[in-house]
């Protein structure tokens, strides 16, 4: 699944479901809207008297005032909390803490709000109230969940589940089961994501609970993730009938707006525009004009993708009218930057004027991602900066740009890289605290067993009991002694595989690594060619613009190695003939002109070497064909050329590259050769540890002999 499509989905996740996260929370909804006078504040502590009841009122205060004036709300639990410890009312102390942790959520501040809620969760676990060390490790995976901190999140959740099959509170276990699902969605476990989200759905199911159609669109997004558009179509369908069942018009809107992304992801346009326009109407209906305003996004983008320009472009206008001025931020850059896309597709079709139109909708776009402060926003912004000002042949602004792109790239991959290190980080711990639940529940199962059958000897046998109990106490030091044997094979087991799980780790991390130094090495070439084409366009000296054209092809070339290596798992097991059909293909493709050239491949699939060998080898190839299509091959006429790769004895191979056009002179040397194309051959050669000879038959011939060292 491509990255479009991933993003597409995900902001779908948290536009559906993002009030599903939320916790049972301690705060109420604002009342008002407008500052509360300090006379005012005064004269209601006044009233409050010095007891629970007192302190029950200030927190009350408190939420009134919470999402409406934060000082005011602080003022008031504060409040409560000196209340709270000066007569060492401790269950009231922690509602206060917790209070203050919420407040400061909706504030943004995530450590004090976390630092709050630990607080309340430590006077709970002193008086061992179990039911409120459930809500707080419940509140504290919300929290955690909603600061991004998913690692931190699923375990304070495996903490609730633990509590939550201990008070057997199915309501709050399925809903921490349905939030566990979503930190498993997040971190791209889609299959685990599912695993939990149906252990919500059952438990729903047995309690009557009325948000089982939110659960069932939970289960839809997963597998519309893993491309298995039946099962999420399926589960869309389900939940859109019990939505109708209960007529709730907002839901009945979700599920329509879901099916018709769904088929907007596998280009059914026709079947997408159907069910977008059913949403739509009931937006109309409750007057959602931010929901309105992404309607015809969407609409214009299926119109975009159609080809239907003007269309298109009168579905975003429609859209920035119908979007309030305090409407989303991130729905306005969306609009915006598609407004640009189209701007860019216009001014290469039709005229240069749509680029100054491109350039105003890039400006208004690096406001929004500045003041929102989105690395991967401004990375957009940037690219679309850069290619406006290229097409306009302003030099200075377009490497200006091309460098934050780079910039902006290179701080998304490092925080790609840390994800994908923290994702398997957070797969390990969640094993591994799967497993001591599945052996604590084994053993309060043995002890439960264990008690059963005593009691029942008790009952039916109590003539016998002093020749039982010597028989227990005999059974109970041979179960000690098959225990303690079990514990040392137990932790014998546990730590292979933990250093077996390390050892998998680091090569996964390698791997990713590797992976992302291609993946950049590729991009940043590409941008150089990008400038290289910018320098191009505006020089008028023929030998430089020569220069600059092989410039160009060889960093094409290499560009090339690196996206195709990019495609391989494992680096050490690489397929020549694979990764040598991909390269010609792509060469070829880039020869854009009159002549027809045929080729033919001549490589066992066999053949495998290290990315070591590859790079050199894949470049000595890509340098003699590009030579063969620019000197070998007279103009608007046909040609060939032959690659083989042969396997000899010990480790020995011959690589021939040969093409039917007019050769190289008979006596023609490459270690004095003077042009860049063949110096650079030869050096590769060596890099090899090879020999490169070339002859003349019916064309030009070169034959390299290299040996493979072998590596452990």
């Amino acid at each position: 699944m491509n990255f479009r499509r991933k993003a597409k989905l995900l902001l779908l996740l948290v536009f559906n479901l993002y009030y599903v996260i939320l916790g049972a929370s301690a705060n109420e909804p604002g009342f008002a809207d407008e500052q509360v006078p300090t006379h005012v504040i005064h004269k209601q502590l006044s009233d409050v008297t010095n007891d629970s009841l007192g302190v029950e009122n200030l927190l009350s205060h408190g939420r009134h005032y919470e999402t409406v004036d934060f000082d005011t709300a602080l003022y008031y639990y504060n409040e409560a909390i000196r209340i709270a410890q000066t007569n060492n009312w401790p269950e009231l102390h922690a509602k206060a803490l917790i209070n203050v942790g919420f407040a400061y959520r909706y504030g943004m501040n995530s450590e004090l709000s976390i630092d709050y809620l630990i607080k309340g969760l430590a006077i709970y676990e002193e008086l061992n109230n179990k039911d409120q060390q459930l809500d707080c490790y419940y509140n504290l995976g919300t929290f955690y969940g909603y600061f991004e901190r998913y690692a931190k999140s699923i375990e304070n959740f495996n903490q609730a589940v633990t509590l939550g099959i201990e008070l057997n509170n199915k309501t709050r276990l399925a809903a921490t089961y349905n939030n566990l699902g979503l930190m498993y969605h997040y971190t791209g476990q889609y299959h685990k994501a599912n695993e939990y989200h149906y252990k919500s759905l059952e438990i729903k199911e047995s309690i009557g609970d009325k948000s089982i159609g939110l659960t069932l669109l939970n289960i839809g997004l997963n597998y519309a993730q893993q491309e298995d558009f039946e099962r999420s179509l399926e589960q869309y369908n389900k939940a859109l009938l019990l939505f109708q069942k209960s007529e709730k018009k907002t839901s009945i809107a979700l599920a329509f707006k879901n099916i018709g992304d769904l088929y907007s992801t596998q280009n059914l346009f026709d079947s997408a525009i159907q069910y977008y326009n059913k949403a739509y109407v009931i937006y109309q209906e409750q007057q959602d004009l931010i929901a309105i305003a992404r309607h015809h996004m969407v609409m214009g983008v299926i119109e975009q993708k159609q080809g239907n320009y003007n269309a298109a472009s009168n579905r975003y206008d429609e859209a920035l009218a119908d979007l309030p001025e305090n409407g989303s931020r991130r729905l306005r850059f969306a609009i915006y930057s598609n407004i640009a896309d189209l701007a860019l597709i216009l001014a290469d079709s039709l005229s240069s004027n749509y680029l100054q139109t491109a350039l105003e909708y890039g400006k208004e776009m690096l406001k929004i991602a500045s003041e929102i402060g989105s690395i991967s926003m401004k990375a957009t912004t940037y690219d679309v900066l850069f290619q406006t000002y290229s097409r306009m042949d302003y030099k200075n602004e377009a490497l200006f740009y091309a460098n934050k792109v780079i910039v902006a790239k290179d701080s998304l991959n490092s925080k790609q890289k840390q994800k994908t290190i923290s994702d398997i980080q957070i797969k390990y711990e969640t094993e591994r605290k799967e497993l001591e639940i599945e052996l604590l529940n084994s053993q309060n199962k043995l002890i439960t067993t264990s008690l059963d059958r005593s009691q029942m000897v008790r009952k039916n046998q109590s003539l016998l009991i002093y020749f039982l109990m010597g028989g227990f106490l005999l059974i109970g030091v041979f179960v000690l002694i098959i225990f303690r044997f079990y514990r040392k094979s137990k932790q014998a087991n546990k730590e292979l595989l933990s250093k077996n799980k390390i050892i998998i780790k680091q090569k996964e991390e390698k791997e990713l690594l590797l992976k992302e130094m291609h993946h950049r090495i590729k991009n940043n070439l590409q941008l150089i060619s990008s400038l290289f084409e910018l320098q191009l366009r505006s020089s008028k000296d023929a030998a430089v613009n020569e220069a600059l054209i092989d410039s160009l092809h060889r960093v094409g070339s290499i560009a090339l190695i690196h996206q195709v290596l990019y495609q391989y798992e494992d680096d050490r097991k690489i397929s020549i003939e694979t990764f040598v059909q991909e390269l010609v293909k792509q060469i070829v493709s880039s020869f854009q002109n009159n002549q027809t050239i045929d080729y033919r491949l001549v490589i066992p699939s066999s053949i495998k070497f290290d990315m070591q060998t590859t790079i050199p080898l894949g470049l000595i190839i890509a340098e003699l064909i590009t030579n063969s299509f620019k000197y070998a091959f007279k103009k608007n006429t046909g040609g060939a050329f032959t690659i083989k790769l042969e396997q000899g004895v010990n480790d020995s191979f011959f690589l021939e590259v040969g093409d039917n056009g007019k050769g190289l002179p008979e006596d023609y040397n490459f270690n004095s050769a003077k042009t860049l194309g063949h110096r650079l051959i030869g050096r590769l050669a060596k890099q090899l540890g090879g020999k490169l000879k070339y002859n003349y038959s019916d064309g030009a011939r070169f034959i390299l002999s290299f040996t493979i060292e072998k590596r452990n």
